[in-house]
């Protein structure tokens, strides 16, 4: 299994995919400075625009601090010689409850339980515009649900985000 670099080393143990977007695939993955789990977001290939998502989503997401979003934990670059070498990542907060997408498949759920993680998502939203940013691909998929106490959801998957009234990207019609 591949070892990603941190601050300090070898930190980040890469394990099966998780899930695969546009623009990257993520990971779960351990930080082996301490054990606990983790997701790694791993740009799907060289090309410059996925690069530049990772990276962009990275200082965006350093940049945030909320119980209802995904904590960054570390970014960086996979070093040369190694698989994906190049890439750009980002490691994350494993959220274990999947995602609200998964839940509604699953049949309804109680009144109380979605006005919990409606609430914790307008947090987290409030939270983001309050840093001059929209997210700009919220949906139930890029709602993860944490069964923490803390907050009942994270909202993940910055990698469109952009600054209030910034220009979109050609083509796009989000």
């Amino acid at each position: 299994m591949p070892v990603l670099p941190g601050a300090s080393g070898e930190r980040f143990l890469v394990h099966e995919p998780l899930g695969r977007g546009a623009t990257a695939t993520v990971f779960r993955g351990t930080d082996l400075s301490d054990g606990r789990p983790v997701a790694i977001k791993l740009a799907g290939g060289p090309e410059p625009l996925q690069a530049d998502r990772i990276r962009a989503e990275a200082r965006i997401l350093a940049s945030l601090d909320h119980p209802a979003i995904v904590a960054f934990i570390a970014g960086g670059v996979v070093p040369a010689g190694e698989q994906w070498a190049g890439r750009p990542f980002i490691v994350e907060e494993l959220a274990y409850g999947g995602s609200l997408a998964e839940r509604i498949r699953s049949g309804p759920a109680d009144a109380g339980e979605v006005a919990g993680w409606a609430a914790a998502a307008l947090s987290g939203l409030a939270h983001v515009h309050s840093r001059g940013l929209v997210h700009r691909d919220l949906k139930p998929a890029n709602i993860l649900l944490s069964g923490l106490r803390r907050s009942a959801i994270r909202i993940a998957d910055f990698g469109i985000s952009t600054p209030v009234g910034a220009e979109m990207e050609p083509g796009d019609s989000s």
